[in-house]
């Protein structure tokens, strides 16, 4: 065995060697930045589709996050999402407010993921669900800690500071107490909203927080209540993403936000028309995927990936991060030989591998594709 280890350490050593000896023309042929999706080390950020409701999951080095974890039957997906992607442990759980929408499936996450610390808004709230989520973390002796602005915490390679709510505000609205998290990994930037509204923005506004960021999470499911122009000019995203629930009773997002969001050329991601949505970061530059939940075998598929330039992020008129703007109009299933508009519920529930896309109606028709019956393309 002795043996057989020197030839290695020998080998290694030799490695390194040539490492170092050319260690400068490899330095050169990698400063164009890496393209995968999947970085080493990097930082992910996953929206998972919870439906109506907001649940994130961060994971950077060796420690995971998870931001809210949807209504209260979503936790059991929230936590198989957690276990498929190899999140066992949460170094930190944040519930942004109570609403059930956000912290519902918190404690079944709780119970069944080891957790170390819960952060949440210091408020009192008397509904069953938000009791649940307390009852669990003292049950599963997990830390609770109240998040106010000021505070800032690590994860992995990545930092994170809480801008609002202030230690001692005082709301009416409960959206309103939403933990507000702005974290940075390397030279990128991810804002986190929860439900907060106008009155936040314009407080952390006046506060001159430090709101740029090249990833908004949008406001209570991008409805009308949030995302302001002049909040909007400050964060300065490139990539937006709303979690919202489809043909939700609400009408979120809202045609004012998606068209402040528009103004802007921000590249919009929508749970309800593409899934999960996945965005990567290796402190320079963003790329993205999306995975859809068969919720009949209970298991996540991976979707259409986007495509990513060789800017890096930070700037408008050079984003790194660019939404795969296809034309096609139309999806076929390749098994039933149907078609479907790209906002048809059956495509959550179809394989990637089982789709096929077109341009315009005649072209699926042409090719023996008949119209869904559902959404009627």
């Amino acid at each position: 065995m002795r043996k057989y280890k020197s030839y290695i350490n020998a080998l290694v050593l030799l490695t390194c060697f040539i490492l170092t000896v050319t260690g400068c023309s490899i330095k050169e042929n990698n400063e164009s930045k890496v393209q995968n999706k999947s970085i080493s080390g990097g930082l992910t950020v996953s929206y998972i589709d919870v439906g109506q409701g907001d649940s994130i999951l961060l994971r950077c080095k060796n420690d995971s996050m998870l931001i809210d974890a949807g209504e209260n039957d979503r936790g059991e997906i929230v936590s198989q999402y957690l276990k498929d992607h190899s999140a066992n442990r949460l170094k930190y759980a944040v519930g942004t407010h109570p609403h059930s929408d956000h912290i519902g499936g918190m404690d079944t996450v709780i119970n069944n993921i080891k957790t170390d610390t819960f952060i949440c808004p210091d408020t009192s709230y008397g509904t069953e669900t938000w009791k649940d989520v307390l009852s669990a973390c003292r049950y599963n002796n997990t830390k609770i800690e109240y998040g106010y602005s000021g505070k800032s915490y690590s994860l992995g390679d990545a930092s994170f500071t809480i801008l609002s709510p202030g230690k001692k505000e005082i709301y009416s609205q409960c959206n309103n107490f939403s933990i507000v998290i702005k974290l940075d990994y390397g030279e990128t930037s991810f804002l986190f909203t929860g439900d907060a509204e106008s009155l936040v923005e314009e407080e952390m506004l006046k506060r001159d927080c430090d709101l740029h960021a090249d990833v908004l999470k949008v406001a209570h499911h991008g409805s009308s209540s949030g995302t302001g122009r002049k909040f909007l000019e400050a964060v300065d995203p490139s990539v937006a993403v709303i979690s919202c629930g489809e043909n939700n009773s609400y009408g979120h997002p809202h045609r004012e936000t998606l068209s402040a969001l528009n103004d802007r050329g921000v590249d919009v991601y929508r749970t309800d028309l593409d899934g999960t949505v996945i965005i990567s970061s290796d402190g320079e530059k963003l790329s993205a995927e999306t995975e859809n939940y068969d919720y009949e075998n209970t298991t996540f598929y991976t979707g259409k990936e986007t495509e990513i330039t060789e800017e890096t992020t930070g700037k408008k008129e050079q984003s790194a991060f660019v939404k795969n703007n296809s034309n096609e109009s139309y999806i076929g299933n390749k098994n039933s030989r149907k078609f479907h508009t790209v906002h048809c519920s059956a495509i959550k529930v179809m394989s990637s591998d089982n789709k096929v896309y077109f341009k315009n109606r005649q072209e699926a028709v042409s090719q023996g594709y008949t119209p869904c019956q559902s959404c009627n393309p």
